[in-house]
């Protein structure tokens, strides 16, 4: 049975409203038009959403109705007023030192597992990822970048405590050119250690919102020394993360 309408066109109405992931908002609006003059009432993609300038358009598409009438379906979304924070450590990464229980390390000792397979190198599966996910404003990405990108892991963001690990610095004792009579000292090897630092970004435009997932991940380079005469010697990186 076909529609009748009392009143003036356009008839504009929210027909959902939900919030997903960390908290990004989305409307869906309903707008039953004339269709002569649907086509002008399309808003354009990204354009702010005349129900709430807080929510950009990201979907927008028509279907004909009967009676010579269209309905206009749109969708926006945007940051919702109360958005979260998200942890997870998940395995996999780079294994150096790993994130601490309150003790701070400092430097490899037998048996703890520190260096694991050293010093054949440390193993790359052994590890573990920081994964933080939270919910920013469209033109917010170069900024994003610039304040975590390749940068040390934060003690918190958003209010949220992100897990401890050994603080960054150059540890060993490898000498460069040991004199004859000195011997090679002990230990002979020097890490650089960068600790947990935001190796990959990924940022999802969602209309006015931007859903963000940081990834932090051990750093840092090893390095050995071996003897080649009474007086020289050769530097090897044995792994680089």
């Amino acid at each position: 049975m076909s529609a009748t309408y009392y009143g003036s066109l356009p008839i504009n109405r929210i027909v959902s409203t939900n919030i997903v992931g960390q908290g990004i908002l989305i409307k869906t609006q309903k707008i039953t038009a004339n269709r002569d003059s649907a086509s002008s009432l399309m808003p354009a993609i990204n354009s702010v959403f005349d129900d709430d300038s807080s929510l950009w358009v990201t979907d927008a598409k028509i279907d004909d109705q009967q009676n010579g009438l269209s309905e206009i379906t749109v969708v926006a979304q945007g940051p919702s007023s109360n958005p979260s924070t998200t942890l997870e450590i998940q395995p996999g990464g780079p294994f150096i030192y790993g994130l601490t229980d309150g003790q701070i390390v400092n430097g490899p000792t037998a048996g703890t597992g520190y260096f694991q397979d050293y010093p054949s190198g440390a193993n790359p599966l052994s590890g573990s990822t920081v994964k933080v996910s939270f919910v920013s404003y469209a033109g917010q990405e170069n900024s994003l970048i610039s304040t975590y990108s390749y940068k040390a892991m934060p003690t918190s963001i958003n209010g949220i405590i992100l897990p401890r690990y050994k603080s960054p610095g150059t540890y060993g004792n490898l000498i460069l050119v040991p004199l004859p009579s000195q011997g090679l000292p002990s230990p002979d090897w020097r890490l650089t250690y960068k600790g947990y630092i935001c190796k990959d970004i990924q940022i999802q435009r969602q209309g006015a919102a931007l859903a963000v997932s940081l990834y932090f991940k051990e750093s840092g380079y090893l390095e050995t020394y071996s003897q080649t005469s009474a007086n020289t010697g050769v530097i090897s990186k044995v792994w680089d993360y």
